[in-house]
């Protein structure tokens, strides 16, 4: 649990590699790099409130756009948390809200199927820790 790298292949052809690691200094940011370019997330990734896309004109092009830079605000709620950016979790809670208002069991922008396809992956790579 304290140090993770896996390679991922996609039935789409595709390839993702990732690194997690309490045993190293990191920049603690996502990098998606693909054929179009690549996104930059800065810590906290899984709370940000800001990314970047730099766009490449064609895979292995050495021409790139200027960096977009993305930002939003975190919403103004107060109280004791206990990791960096959590009243960000807010904008989960409100499309919970929204979805059982309306009589939904999930949510367009993540459905239960896409849940299960990241937990079933995050399961394969737990998986070969035992091994």
């Amino acid at each position: 649990d304290t140090h993770v790298a896996a390679t991922v292949r996609f039935g789409s052809g595709g390839i993702g590699t990732l690194e997690c690691s309490l045993k190293h200094a990191s920049p603690r940011e996502a990098v998606i790099c693909g054929t179009r370019g690549v996104i930059r997330i800065p810590f906290p990734f899984w709370c940000p409130t800001r990314f970047t896309i730099q766009r490449m004109e064609g895979p292995a092009s050495q021409r790139w756009s200027e960096p977009e830079v993305f930002e939003y605000d975190l919403p103004s709620i107060t109280g004791p948390f206990t990791f960096v950016h959590s009243e960000g979790l807010a904008y989960e809670a409100a499309a919970v809200h929204r979805c059982l208002r309306a009589g939904h069991t999930e949510a367009d922008e993540f459905t239960s199927d896409e849940c299960i396809r990241v937990m079933r992956l995050v399961s394969q790579i737990r998986s070969y820790w035992q091994q």
